[in-house]
């Protein structure tokens, strides 16, 4: 009865870290994509604080980095 629930609960808790997945990589993908308007209005400044806060939160990428050093 007991692996029962311990089953069950380890269950719950996979599906529910999975629903939120989505919904950070959504808001990572906008972040790049406002960083890049920023860019495209001259703004580098601004631009260079948005792509940061990708680097923060541990996102690496070939784009991003590119995207930084031009401005």
């Amino acid at each position: 009865m007991k692996n029962k629930c311990l089953i069950t609960a380890c269950i719950i808790i996979v599906i529910s870290a999975l629903m939120f997945l989505p919904a950070a990589a959504a808001a990572q993908e906008k972040s790049f994509y406002k960083g890049n308007a920023l860019y495209e209005e001259g703004r580098y400044d601004l631009a260079i604080k948005e792509y940061s806060q990708l680097l923060a939160q541990g996102i690496e990428s070939g784009n991003l980095y590119f995207n930084i050093g031009n401005c």
